[in-house]
């Protein structure tokens, strides 16, 4: 079996293929879209995990 067989074949399904997920557009300031843009690079991460992260943090927390 060749590297690649053990892998699976061809690429993981993207988030824009997977059910689980939806498209979300909004608006924020450019310098806040920037800094995220350069903190997403040096963290090798991607806007969507982090979007996510604080979503879920925030709908868990207590906003009445």
């Amino acid at each position: 079996m060749t590297e690649q067989g053990n892998r699976g074949r061809g690429r993981p399904r993207a988030k824009k293929s997977n059910p689980d997920y939806t498209t979300l557009t909004t608006y924020i300031r450019k310098d806040t879209y920037k800094e995220l843009k350069k903190r997403c690079v040096d963290l090798d991460m991607e806007m969507s995990e982090i979007v996510q992260h604080l979503l879920d943090k925030w709908l868990d927390s207590d906003h009445q």
